[in-house]
């Protein structure tokens, strides 16, 4: 396991969690997530999160927990429950081959694994190996993902909390959002999926969901773009 940390100085200590928190005070009516069917403030997924991080303390989950999904904004408040209850959340593409999910959730040695194809469901594994895998690394950590494995075995990857602000800031720096209201484009378990989703929910803007269908129509996507006035994609 690889881990990518970054300054550990006081002024690099806050949490993504706690950042989250942060704007969704000074901002809890605005919406933070739009999608097909539903348009929730910054409140609203700060409560969703803040409950399923409950559940996840409850339980006493180990330091990882994966997260069964699709981009949708029950991935989000997953991913924010996981951080509020001070675990690090592993994303896990649903649409992928079963074997692939199956040997994902062996190696993450997850004691319980998020489902949240639809509402957010926490499942006890049955099968986790006693000993759980813990994160490594000199920063607070955030989120695994796994490297494509196109050069051999794909490796996991442990990021900091650290290393992730401190891309999303050089990102505002070097190309600043025009706007405030961002898709979410890439497929879960891409990096870049990461980038979309707390780009948007750590700096109060929008993010919006296009439907599936959507992103596969060219004609459909730019209507959809239009619409829902998209500044980032």
């Amino acid at each position: 396991t690889t881990s990518v940390g970054g300054p550990t100085d006081e002024a690099h200590a806050t949490r993504i969690w706690d950042r989250f928190v942060a704007v969704a005070s000074a901002a809890p009516t605005a919406v933070a997530i739009h999608g097909s069917e539903i348009a929730w403030t910054y409140a609203e997924l700060q409560s969703q999160a803040e409950q399923l991080g409950q559940e996840l303390q409850q339980a006493d989950t180990s330091p990882i927990v994966p997260v069964l999904c699709q981009r949708s904004e029950y991935a989000v408040v997953s991913y924010l429950a996981v951080l509020s209850a001070d675990r690090v959340f592993l994303p896990i593409d649903a649409d992928q081959p079963a074997a692939r999910i199956q040997q994902l959730l062996e190696e993450s040695a997850a004691s319980h694994v998020i489902e949240a194809v639809g509402r957010p469901l926490l499942v006890r594994r049955q099968a986790a190996p006693l000993t759980p895998s813990q994160p490594t690394g000199n920063s607070h950590p955030c989120y695994v993902l796994y490297t494509s494995g196109s050069t051999g075995t794909p490796n996991a990857v442990v990021v900091g909390d650290d290393a992730l602000w401190n891309l999303l800031q050089e990102l505002e720096r070097l190309a600043p959002q025009p706007g405030d209201r961002c898709s979410w484009w890439t497929n879960v378990g891409f990096d870049v999926s990461i980038y979309e989703v707390f780009s948007a929910v750590l700096y109060g803007r929008t993010l919006c969901l296009p439907a599936h269908s959507t992103r596969q129509s060219p004609p459909q996507l730019f209507d959809w773009l239009r619409q829902r006035r998209i500044t980032s994609a």
